[in-house]
């Protein structure tokens, strides 16, 4: 996408410069169109490119998950989902009591643990002090928070954004899976790539949100690219839109549209993939730069020429000197 912008830009600014030149500004339109055509094939098509969607690892770990979403007793139904057997449960965005955030919840995880002798992780996703709150929690505490920090502009004017991303919580044990690192995000961070790439050391981000149902296929979706991005299986609880997963592979192996209520399913343990997502954010330095050097020169003649020669310039900008002395022209022309 960095790419594709960078060109349209600097082939816009040529064309603009030069109203005879528009080749570049066709070819990058035309990539342009060709990728969305291929997007749009891959989105309504989910089989078309079968290499894109592997039919998963060879394990017998499975994560039992369940999402909650704006119940009437998200404690209750916490414990319900907990005596089921279930490893991960999630609380959509802003589902959480705040009062209930701390000890209780605790407290529950510590009685589970006594009584069945299995590990549990808590997502837990509430607003106070004006802020809208992610907290993983296990028997021993809280082992991740953040406040988000990203509000969705016009939206969410009742919270401010909070300064510190999320983390990642090492090693956790869960029951029925090998040891787990695992992250957070709340919907709409995980549209940045800034922040999703700094957490992707974790094999699992368990993502707390709450959506508009319109465009909540389109939104899982999305995030397909922060799981492929950063190797990692992608959980997504939602509120009125699609909850789902996602392998590191990019393939959603799992979603079902989702308003309240209780979704549960199973999911396999996939082994994280090894990821270089410092390397992107150079691609996309070096592609910025030069496409800002390119305008550059495209807006200003008198550059490009110093740095390009003439052999790019049309007769009429040339004017009278465009006829090249015949020692200079293979200089010029190379």
């Amino acid at each position: 996408i960095t790419f594709m912008l960078s060109w349209l830009a600097a082939a816009a600014a040529q064309r603009w410069v030069n109203p005879k030149s528009g080749f570049a500004l066709k070819a990058a339109v035309g990539c342009y169109l060709l990728l969305t055509l291929a997007g749009g094939l891959r989105f309504y098509a989910p089989s078309f490119l079968g290499a894109f969607d592997p039919s998963g690892p060879d394990t017998s770990d499975f994560y039992g998950i369940s999402c909650l979403a704006s119940l009437p007793d998200m404690f209750a139904t916490t414990k319900d989902r907990l005596d089921a057997g279930d490893s991960i449960i999630i609380h959509s965005e802003r589902s959480t009591d705040p009062f209930l955030a701390d000890s209780s919840y605790q407290s529950l995880l510590q009685q589970h643990y006594a009584k069945n002798h299995t590990e549990a992780l808590l997502v837990l996703s509430f607003v106070e002090n004006e802020q809208s709150w992610y907290k993983l929690l296990t028997r021993h505490g809280t082992v991740m928070s953040y406040a988000k920090n990203h509000p969705v502009p016009f939206v969410e004017t009742d919270i401010r954004p909070g300064q510190a991303p999320p983390g990642v919580a090492k090693s956790l044990q869960l029951s029925g899976v090998q040891p787990v690192s695992v992250t957070g995000t709340i919907c709409f961070d995980t549209d940045f790539p800034y922040l999703t790439r700094s957490l992707s050391s974790a094999d699992l981000l368990l993502e707390s949100s709450a959506t508009w149902s319109n465009i909540g296929q389109q939104h899982l979706r999305g995030h397909q690219y922060a799981a492929v991005e950063n190797g990692q299986t992608l959980v997504k609880c939602t509120y009125n839109g699609y909850t789902g997963a996602i392998s590191p592979h990019g393939a959603i192996v799992y979603q079902v549209p989702q308003t309240t209520g209780v979704v549960s399913f199973q999911l396999p343990q996939y082994p994280k993939l090894t990821v270089f997502p410092m390397l992107y954010m150079v691609f996309e330095g070096i592609v910025g730069l030069a496409a800002c050097v390119w305008i550059l020169l495209a807006c200003s003649p008198q550059l490009s020429t110093r740095w390009l020669g003439r052999c790019h310039l049309l007769p009429e900008q040339l004017g009278d000197e465009w006829e090249v002395p015949q020692e200079e022209r293979p200089r010029n022309a190379t």
